[in-house]
């Protein structure tokens, strides 16, 4: 018969670590066992799901070939353009906007956000238009302008390839440069000034090197996306014959035959190894760097005059927003209304009415706006649960889920679907839900989760736990202090969660490129195909409109959500309750029952 102290202490240990194993363990199946499947898939020499013997031929395949090592070069080639470009432009619009006089600044931070929740796809394919020759509208004009028998523009090509990126990935460095800016101490700035240094002195010897952190930060980030993406390269790099590392990997399962699953998994674990490794890397030079730019006492400094170049500053920003919103925007509106692209003058619903009529497309339009709520709420749920654990709980295991969620930046769009396709065709119990809508939503819920985590976390840390202390004081349940309390006072930031996570999984293609089929089409994919397939580009156009317009009516619905049902919510039960708590767990009113239901500063 055990003793008192031995089930008490099992019973502490429990309360300690039960509720981290249990968020692992729901954590296990779709986030550690792809990964785990993807490195027994190198090692099989049959596709998932079929029998096959034990092999090493995937390896001897892969890295036998010389065409291994030249499209990891190009990939470096482009992930290192691209990192250096977008990082300069992103920083220099941030610090132009932030520090300094430049005309219409309030106007580029909501260009940004458009163009960060604008799928690539669209981005991508509307510059494969406005590039086309003689189609296109770049090419079309430079003609009737110059009377030449052809334009100029030619978008598969090196710069065309590295352009178009660059025009995607500046906006999320600056909006990931524009909080580390605003929050910079300017007292080392006028300390500075008030030495005698010029403007550029200052901004190099005082203000890049207090940016460093965050700058190296999202630059490594940009440079692992960089390395393993594939939308704008398949699109783009492939019809100008440039082929990088992803396409490779994609190339061994669309253009073989039979696809050589093995291979592909075997080349994508070289990609894993090259992604951690440079995040280990990241962290190391991060933790030995600690620079503070946030003090406690600030005041506002004054902004850097430019005199007359910050109109150069604003020549800047409206050609970005020429090249990445109107100029693909434009040429994808209007040629969704021509009977034939290129013909131009003749307007036509033609291509909505297909759409329309099309039952494939239909069913796309459905997936794909169910997958864009469900995946993003589910992503964001899930954030906030692990995101909660990790900082709540005492137990040494508190950072295995988070790990856990970590692990899978290692794995590109691609290798995840991959990954997945491995775990879902190998293990009986999964195998049913292969080819179905379900399927994607788990997938993409994998691929956003990390994402959603960067929206939960901070909102999570502000909240005081003398909160939850009283809650349960009163009698409150762990799950009913959880939703009443921290779900309450996170509602903004657990429905941006949602928003981002939403718009990045219906608007990905590389995970479903691989998943998807008769039963579970989605946009992205469609669109692809008509392109790819018929290069039918004013029917692809069309269905772009479609996606666009989908995801508004995504954003409205999470605002209207935000708004009247949260929000609203919030501030009703708070005005209603005769007794509150702020932020720090003090009692506002000290009649009645304490129900903590609103955060102030």
């Amino acid at each position: 018969m055990k003793s008192p102290q031995y089930l008490r202490s099992s019973r502490d240990a429990l309360r300690v670590h039960g509720p981290v194993l249990v968020v692992f363990l729901v954590l296990f199946v779709p986030f550690v066992l792809p990964v785990v499947m993807l490195v027994v898939g190198a090692l099989r020499s049959a596709a998932p799901g079929l029998g096959g013997n034990w092999t090493a031929s995937g390896f001897r395949t892969v890295y036998s070939n010389p065409t291994t090592y030249s499209t990891l070069g190009d990939s470096l080639i482009l992930a290192s353009s691209v990192t250096v470009i977008s990082i300069s432009l992103g920083v220099f619009l941030a610090w132009a906007v932030e520090r300094t006089n430049m005309p219409l600044r309030r106007v580029v931070t909501p260009v940004m956000v458009i163009v960060f929740a604008t799928p690539s796809l669209f981005l991508a394919l509307g510059w494969e238009m406005l590039a086309n020759n003689p189609a296109g509208l770049l090419n079309k004009g430079f003609v009737a302008a110059f009377g030449t028998s052809s334009g100029p523009f030619d978008v598969n090509t090196w710069p065309g390839l590295i352009g178009v990126n660059v025009l995607k990935t500046s906006a999320i460095v600056y909006l990931l440069m524009i909080g580390p800016m605003r929050a910079m101490d300017h007292s080392l700035i006028e300390a500075s000034r008030s030495a005698g240094a010029s403007t550029r002195r200052t901004i190099f010897r005082i203000e890049i090197p207090l940016l460093a952190p965050a700058i190296s930060g999202v630059a490594m980030l940009t440079f692992v996306v960089m390395l393993s993406v594939l939308d704008v390269p398949l699109l783009i790099g492939v019809p100008g014959n440039i082929f990088v590392y992803s396409t490779q990997i994609f190339n061994y399962i669309a253009a073989t035959a039979p696809p050589a699953y093995n291979s592909a998994s075997a080349m994508s674990m070289l990609l894993m190894v090259v992604i951690v490794v440079l995040l280990i890397i990241q962290r190391s030079l991060l933790r030995k760097r600690a620079f503070v730019t946030i003090a406690g006492k600030q005041r506002a400094s004054s902004r850097v005059d430019l005199g007359g170049w910050r109109w150069l500053c604003l020549g800047v920003a409206v050609l970005y927003t020429l090249a990445a919103l109107v100029l693909p925007v434009g040429q994808i509106l209007i040629g969704s209304f021509q009977p034939v692209f290129g013909v131009y003058g003749h307007w036509t619903l033609e291509n909505f009415r297909y759409v329309a009529s099309t039952p494939e497309l239909r069913h796309a339009i459905a997936n794909t706006f169910e997958i864009g709520v469900v995946a993003g709420f589910c992503a964001a749920l899930l954030a906030v649960a692990i995101s909660y654990v990790q900082r709540r709980s005492t137990s040494k295991l508190r950072r295995l889920p988070e790990i856990s969620v970590w692990m899978i930046l290692a794995l590109p769009g691609l290798v995840l679907s991959l990954a997945m396709v491995w775990a879902y065709l190998s293990i009986p119990g999964l195998k049913n839900l292969y080819d179905t809508v379900a399927m994607l939503i788990i997938s993409l819920v994998v691929y956003v989760t990390p994402v959603a985590m960067r929206a939960s976390e901070g909102a999570i840390v502000q909240i005081s736990t003398e909160l939850e202390d009283a809650a349960r004081v009163s009698g409150a349940s762990g799950v009913r202090t959880f939703v009443s309390i921290v779900m309450r006072l996170i509602a903004p930031s657990f429905v941006a969660a949602w928003l981002v996570g939403g718009f990045l999984a219906a608007g990905n293609l590389d995970v479903p490129l691989l998943m998807s089929g008769p039963n579970n089409p989605t946009l992205p994919v469609e669109v692809y195909n008509l392109y790819s397939s018929t290069a039918n580009f004013a029917g692809a156009a069309a269905v772009l409109v479609t996606f666009v317009a989908l995801f508004v009516c995504i954003a409205l619905v999470g605002v209207v959500v935000w708004r009247l049902v949260l929000v609203r919510g919030v501030r009703r039960r708070s005005a209603m309750a005769p007794g509150r708590v702020v932020s720090g767990g003090r009692k506002a009113e000290s009649r009645g029952d304490v129900l903590p239901t609103e955060s102030r500063a």
